[in-house]
């Protein structure tokens, strides 16, 4: 509940910046969009590998948080990615390992909520496509299950390096399918 007290400013400015972005999603061609977050992946993974940290927003916070919500929520809208300039930001908050986890937990129901109504307002999404996106729950649950079991049997630095080196990948991919 400390987080949530901490984040709410954070949280209700992506839901506006979410929404914002499904609108502007809603009238461009997607293909783009998946080329752009590709790009925004492999940065933020280069920029975490090089261990590079943001200062922590200090007093600024009280102000910084809704601006990076509404940013990173923005662009989530858009891409369906949080991670530049969202996840970037809570990463400076300086929670600590467990308490990043937690932040990005709450954050990413937050955001699985704002973006699923957001899709259905501007019919992005039908009935069957949600009912689908929902039971992909599912092997989302089980991959973090694995994922949190795996975090405490490898020391944070391997663990940290795994995974942003697949997601860089991942957005090497993204760019690759959708400009080749």
């Amino acid at each position: 509940m400390v987080l949530v007290k901490r984040l709410w400013s954070l949280l209700v400015a992506t839901i506006v910046g979410i929404w914002l972005g499904v609108y502007v999603l809603s009238m461009v061609d997607s293909t783009r969009l998946i080329v752009v977050l590709g790009v925004l992946l492999f940065l933020y993974s280069v920029f975490s590998l090089m261990r590079a940290q943001i200062p922590p927003p200090g007093k600024h916070e009280v102000w910084l948080s809704p601006l990076m919500g509404a940013a990173g929520g923005f662009i989530c809208g858009l891409t369906g990615s949080y991670m530049v300039p969202g996840a970037i930001y809570v990463q400076a908050l300086g929670l600590g390992r467990d308490g990043f986890i937690q932040a990005i937990g709450i954050v990413f129901v937050v955001l699985a909520a704002a973006l699923g109504a957001s899709f259905w307002r501007f019919n992005l999404i039908g009935l069957e496509t949600g009912a689908v996106s929902v039971a992909a729950l599912v092997p989302m649950v089980i991959g973090m299950f694995v994922g949190q079991r795996l975090r405490y049997r490898l020391s944070e630095e391997v663990f940290r390096k795994i995974f942003f080196t697949a997601l860089m990948f991942a957005g090497i991919y993204m760019v690759w399918r959708n400009l080749f």
